[in-house]
């Protein structure tokens, strides 16, 4: 069953709200278009490693005809991705002989081409009853009009994430999901590559501590919800993490003294995330070292010096004198020189004296 306007218009407002568009990348950098005037050199489905739907029902997206459910085919929650889509632009009488026939020699009619059409695009939207869950990030490029018979264009979609089972998956007209010029602007889906993975948690935890709190930011880069539980000292908290970049900051109060002993387990995984125990100290006590002066100590007096009593230490004469040590005794061995030579003089004259 094709939704209506006012349902579509929920859905797309419940799908904005909740399912983000992961990788918005450049509209068609990875596309590829061509054309030509023989049908065995329009591209043909590559290597699928997941659902290959193939157009086998002349199936054709116009303004229209804007909408196709592909027969049968349901999403359960995870990551979809269209890896390719190609989508060929030519005349219809050509397009039933060349789609019913197996013989790639059939006679293709030529006839005039129509007036450029501008809005030969297509997307992939997925459903749930009347609620839109998501849509590729990118649609199919619009398709040349040049002279040839034939215009094709083959590209990636990108990926979807989605939390419920889509029960519809539509191929939709450029005419359901922007302003276009109102015309038919037809063209054929040929094939459609669709991968699906689960959704998966990316759980990560990191810590700022100081002497008042500690901060543990917890972060899910996945695309599904995390689950995460912080233990404080015995005690657990847990947290729904939510996915795409989501974090929950968990503020634990310190006291000066007293030991702290935290765990962030990924209940997703069953791993340690980050994990301490410490004894917070803060207040370092000020501390003032007194050295004690030691008193000057004289040593003690002889009562007798070489039998003589005395009653103070004797005092040595202190001769004062300028220069070096050198000198000092140099100009007393000059002295005790002279005194001797006149000592000597003394006594020779002397002895004359008395002869």
């Amino acid at each position: 069953m094709t939704p209506n306007r006012r349902s579509r218009a929920i859905g797309i407002a419940t799908a904005v709200a909740a399912i983000p568009f992961l990788f918005p990348t450049a509209a068609f950098a990875n596309a590829s278009l061509g054309e030509t005037d023989h049908l065995g050199e329009v591209p043909t489905p590559g290597a699928c490693a997941g659902y290959l739907w193939k157009n086998t029902s002349i199936v054709q997206l116009s303004a229209t005809t804007p909408r196709y459910v592909i027969p049968g085919l349901v999403k359960e929650p995870g990551s979809i991705d269209v890896t390719e889509a190609i989508t060929v632009d030519l005349f219809r009488s050509v397009v039933v002989d060349a789609l019913t026939a197996e013989d790639e020699t059939v006679v293709e009619t030529v006839a005039p081409k129509p007036t450029a059409e501008k809005y030969e695009k297509m997307r992939v939207e997925y459903w749930a009853g009347d609620r839109m869950l998501g849509a590729t990030p990118v649609y199919t490029p619009d398709l040349l009009d040049g002279p040839e018979l034939y215009s094709w264009a083959v590209s990636p979609l990108g990926r979807t994430d989605i939390f419920e089972t889509a029960d519809r998956v539509e191929l939709v007209h450029a005419s359901e999901f922007m302003e276009t010029d109102e015309q038919e602007n037809a063209f054929f889906p040929l094939s459609v590559c669709f991968t699906w993975s689960p959704l998966v948690t990316e759980n990560s935890a990191a810590a700022a501590i100081d002497c008042d709190s500690a901060t543990i930011s917890l972060r899910n880069d996945g695309t599904a919800k995390g689950h995460v539980r912080v233990t404080v000292n015995g005690t657990d908290y847990d947290y729904l993490v939510l996915p795409y970049g989501g974090t929950i900051d968990k503020e634990i109060a310190l006291t000066e003294d007293a030991t702290t002993d935290i765990t962030v387990t990924d209940l997703d995984s069953g791993k340690v995330l980050w994990a301490k125990k410490w004894t917070t100290d803060c207040n370092v006590p000020s501390t003032v070292q007194h050295v004690e002066a030691t008193p000057t100590t004289t040593a003690p007096v002889p009562t007798q010096v070489l039998g003589t009593q005395v009653t103070a230490a004797p005092k040595a004469e202190v001769l004062a004198f300028t220069g070096s040590d050198a000198n000092v005794k140099a100009g007393i061995g000059a002295a005790l020189i002279a005194l001797g030579a006149g000592l000597l003089t003394f006594g020779r004259r002397r002895k004359v004296v008395e002869a």
